[in-house]
């Protein structure tokens, strides 16, 4: 019943799903997660499910799931089970809804990554609701790296709510391309709510990733280009109009291709799968960005047959 249990909840985050055919999945989910036998994976697939009543706004249904998910967790000796810990952190993110300091214990039961991944979870669930205890969450993590890779959720969730807040969490994040991705995070939530302060976000997202390359504090070129790219898609709900303007500022932004046949400093003595650290910005992954923009792109390219023909492990094949 478990597999049954991840394909209706695949169903509900698909996107084009009503509301209602959302609650008919998540019915039938919850139908689906009480035949399983396994308390270990009963109890958290319970939590998730009542994680995805709140964020439809059912609350009381809710909150009903997770109390039943916390009274069979204090009733199952997880202690003993491989991975207990685990299995009883994975409650944790539906949990904070009811009881933040439990939530907290739960999650600090374990040792790292996982204990960040639970807490980033946490953050993720209270950032709408509890702002403040988000970010309380968010400072519990102890590998800096994750609070962007994980916390960016909760930073989107709570830029709806306090758009100043989630912006000090993220100039917290460790490298200034997450910097920049983050504000765009919160621009794309503020467009509804405050163009005018949407549009400032961006264009302080943009800086972030210029200054960084002018006094050398970016880690890689490469993945400044690639966030430039795709804070376009941002751009392009916030701004349109703009979108011309931070194309061309995206452009800019590319590392200098090398000669041909040259992978890039560093790099001559690995094997050609991994050559990556320019092909990612002259060919492939903006492009994948830049796709929807071909038209206003087409002006700015370099012409194909200056592009490299790449193999299937991404080396030049001439």
């Amino acid at each position: 019943m478990y597999p049954r249990c991840s394909l209706c909840l695949a169903a509900f985050d698909a996107a084009g799903n009503t509301p209602d055919q959302q609650r008919s999945a998540l019915a039938e989910a919850l139908l689906a997660a009480r035949a399983v036998n396994e308390p270990a994976m009963r109890i958290p697939i319970l939590g998730e499910i009542g994680e995805r009543f709140f964020d439809l706004g059912d609350r009381e249904v809710g909150m009903a799931i997770v109390r039943e998910a916390r009274d069979q967790l204090a009733a199952v000796p997880i202690d003993g089970m491989p991975n207990g810990d685990y299995w009883r952190g994975r409650l944790a993110p539906a949990l904070a809804y009811l009881d933040v300091h439990g939530a907290f214990a739960l999650a600090e039961k374990l040792r790292r990554p996982q204990r960040d991944w639970f807490l980033a979870d946490v953050a993720r669930s209270l950032a709408a609701e509890n702002p403040a205890e988000a970010e309380a969450a968010l400072e519990r993590m102890e590998m800096a790296n994750l609070r962007f890779v994980y916390g960016a959720g909760a930073v989107h969730r709570m830029a709806r709510v306090d758009p100043e807040r989630a912006a000090r969490i993220a100039m917290k994040f460790q490298r200034p391309t997450w910097r920049a991705y983050g504000l765009g995070l919160i621009a794309e939530a503020q467009v509804d709510a405050n163009s005018d302060l949407a549009e400032k976000l961006l264009e302080a997202a943009f800086h972030l990733l210029e200054q960084s390359l002018a006094d050398g504090t970016a880690d890689q070129r490469d993945s400044t280009c690639g966030t430039a790219a795709a804070l376009l898609v941002m751009v392009e709900r916030v701004s349109p109009a703009l979108l011309e303007h931070y194309l061309a500022r995206a452009l800019a932004m590319r590392p200098p291709r090398p000669a041909r046949g040259d992978p890039g400093p560093g790099t001559k003595r690995r094997s050609p799968k991994w050559r990556w650290p320019w092909r990612l910005t002259t060919g492939q992954r903006p492009a994948r960005c830049w796709n929807r923009w071909r038209r206003e792109f087409a002006r700015f390219r370099q012409p194909a047959s200056n592009m490299p023909r790449l193999g299937r492990f991404g080396q030049p094949l001439r």
